[in-house]
């Protein structure tokens, strides 16, 4: 007989077939009518499963977090990967094992130091190691504001011994938003930057085939992604309650929801609770492995969560 959610021992974490499919499709659907692909950012799931459901049963292009994700989703047939996490020298030789296998791993920088040193191991390897540079959408994260002179300069260094393969862009100010018409503008700001910025390079030699955005926030709320190859998002295969607020992350949180007038339950120590992920990222990261439901208590499958660096 099968086990059922009142079997494992908690904690364990719970994966709605159903409702990852229905998250999948939605993006899908806009992204389609905006005519633009997705690449998947791996690092919320972490898991080769949940990345088949996206892909229909195969692989496609993917972001990575961690080079560990890296090798384990090449070993998958993962061979189309974007490590957008600003690179270092003691990083490089994985990168160059995975890049004489066949995987194509693009690295991400946004400064000129970073740009001599991959162009340098590029040399001495006999290997052009891809490189998107990181442009600052938006003042919150990484990268390069796109009328930054040093854009140029990087373009110039990459290109003299790696290859410059495009831009990318991380709109993490999407998160601080409070209305829709907020993160529209985030996602506008987006696009703007980036083009802006590939617009640049091609104008100085560099044909800049790759122009990246992406946020689970601004990955719905794009209307128009003229000049973008594509878009990268992961959070929203599961979604979580900071998605559903755009709130803080706090550790907790116990309330009734808006409009409900019920107190709130009393709950005594060894209560079993369905709980809901407030940060989707966080929430998955101490878990081994999903316990697979579809829209029952019924436990249909076990899948594997990949950990390490």
């Amino acid at each position: 007989m099968n086990e059922t959610l009142a079997d494992p021992d908690t904690p364990f974490a719970v994966l709605d077939r159903s409702r990852l499919e229905r998250n999948v499709g939605r993006l899908a659907e806009h992204l389609d009518a905006l005519g633009v692909p997705l690449r998947l950012h791996v690092k919320t799931a972490k898991s080769v499963e949940v990345a088949a459901v996206v892909f229909g049963g195969g692989t496609g292009p993917i972001t990575v977090s961690t080079l560990a994700e890296a090798e384990q989703f090449a070993d998958a047939g993962y061979d189309d990967l974007v490590y957008p996490v600003g690179i270092v020298a003691s990083k490089l030789p994985r990168v160059l094992a995975l890049l004489r296998r066949g995987v194509r791993l693009a690295v991400v920088l946004d400064s000129a130091e970073q740009a001599q040193v991959v162009a340098a191991a590029s040399e001495e390897a006999g290997v052009r190691i891809p490189v998107l540079v990181e442009i600052d959408c938006d003042g919150h994260r990484a990268g390069l504001e796109p009328d930054d002179p040093a854009v140029l300069d990087v373009g110039r260094l990459v290109a003299s011994g790696a290859e410059l393969r495009g831009v990318l862009s991380h709109a993490g100010g999407s998160y601080h938003a409070t209305s829709a018409e907020e993160i529209g503008r985030a996602a506008d700001e987006e696009r703007d930057a980036v083009v802006r910025a590939a617009e640049r390079l091609r104008a100085d030699g560099h044909p800049c085939p790759v122009v990246s955005v992406g946020s689970t926030p601004t990955a719905f709320a794009a209307t128009d992604l003229t000049g973008v190859t594509e878009v990268r998002a992961g959070t929203y295969v599961f979604f979580d309650t900071v998605m559903h607020g755009l709130g803080n992350q706090e550790h907790g949180i116990l309330s009734i929801l808006p409009g409900g007038d019920a107190p709130l339950p009393d709950l005594p120590v060894g209560t079993r609770l369905r709980i809901l992920p407030h940060h989707a990222c966080a929430a998955a990261s101490q878990h081994r492995a999903y316990e697979v439901v579809d829209g029952t208590a019924t436990i249909e499958a076990t899948w594997p969560r990949s950990g390490g660096w």
